[in-house]
């Protein structure tokens, strides 16, 4: 997928609790990040991904500052490929 390849080329972008999905043309961006730095770095990248008609930034601050494995706590919910 061309928007997650570009989040995983964003220097200094912690990706593993961003979940991606495309909705008519639309990035939607779902999940939660250390820092709101990381919410902008993100939006900014999908921004930059060419054919999308627009970004829904949807991420969330954890509330520890840090969730590096992508788990958002909510240990009934599948898991998203």
């Amino acid at each position: 997928m061309k928007t997650r390849g570009t989040l995983l080329a964003t220097s200094g972008l912690e990706t593993t609790g961003i979940n991606v999905d495309v909705n008519n043309g639309t990035i939607v961006l779902r999940g939660t990040v250390p820092s709101q730095d990381q919410v902008k770095k993100a939006d900014v990248a999908a921004k930059g991904v060419s054919g999308s008609k627009g970004v829904q930034n949807q991420l969330k601050v954890s509330a520890s500052g840090g969730n590096m494995n992508g788990n958002t706590g909510n240990k009934n919910a599948p898991a998203k490929k």
